[in-house]
This record gives C-alpha cells, structure tokens and sequence, in this order.
C-alpha cells in the first residue's frame, strides 16, 4: 500500500486558488521565483509572457475592459517598470489591478542587488496605495487568492508577494 502523494507546493496551491477564485488570465514578465506557480497556472489558463512590466499591466487593463478578470505576475525588480502604467492607466481608466510578485532579495536570497530592490518593493507598493499580503507557510494560499480577488471585485488594487523558497 502506498501513502499519499506529495503535496502540492504552496505556489501551486496559489495558482489553482487564484483560478478557482475567478481569474481567466494570466499577463506578465516570468520570473524564475514564480516558476511553479506559472507551471501550474498555464495549465488553466491562458498564461501570456510579455516583454515589459508595464505591457503586462495594460494588457491585464485591457482583458478587464473587455470583461475578462486577469491577474499581473512579475518581479519585484519589475515594478519600477510598471509604475506608470498602474497609475496612469489602470488608475485613470478605473481598473485594479491583481498582482502576483516574485520578492527576490528577501528570505535567503542576499544577492546585493536582488537585496536593494527587495528591501524596497513593499515601501513603493504602500506608496502608491497597493495593498499587500505575503505567501507564508502560515497564509492558506485559497485566502490569499480570494482576498485579491475580492480587492478586485472592490475596484482595489493589490499584490500578493511570494518570497523565494
């Protein structure tokens, strides 16, 4: 007799949650912090890598436009890129905006300059009035996901963070 199988990782968890809570796409720049979560997610999906932050903020303005519900992934050291677009744009047209963010320089990774941008990332997310929440051990991933996409049904912008590990 065999015991179960292994558990899904918390990301993969995540990333069935944030389907089940209502997301039908997916648009953003990979990062190899989210890599099981984007494995996971393209499985449901349709998952669409852009070259740009920003790009990926309009094209997730635009499926909501158009009536489809999608989330942003990316790198916390992305989100500079991304500033205007979620506040030019989505702010301007309206539109939160759901991001899922991959925080290099945080946990164990001591790269000194993942560290300069991981250090920061919440600070300008607060800045700019995104609200956040961390994937944690202790955090069940189905909250996580139904808490950004309530912020979303509230017209609220707001990240979920994923540290490495």
């Amino acid at each position: 007799m065999t015991g179960p199988g292994p558990q899904p990782s918390l990301q993969s968890r995540l990333a069935d949650a944030l389907v089940e809570s209502g997301y039908r796409r997916a648009y953003g720049v990979p990062d190899s912090v989210l890599a099981p979560l984007l494995r996971q997610t393209e499985q449901h999906i349709p998952l669409t890598h852009m070259p740009r932050e920003d790009l990926a903020v309009g094209a997730a303005v635009g499926a909501c436009l158009g009536g489809e519900t999608a989330f942003v992934f990316m790198k916390n050291a992305g989100l500079g890129n991304s500033i205007d677009a979620l506040l030019s744009l989505a702010r301007a047209s309206q539109v939160p905006v759901s991001i899922v963010m991959g925080m290099s320089g945080t946990g164990g990774d001591t790269l000194p300059h993942h560290v300069a941008v991981g250090e920061r990332a919440s600070a300008v997310l607060r800045a700019v009035g995104i609200r956040q929440r961390t994937l944690t051990p202790v955090e069940e991933p189905r909250s996580l996901a139904h808490w950004l996409h309530r912020n979303w049904m509230s017209r609220t912008s707001a990240a979920v963070l994923i540290p490495p590990g």
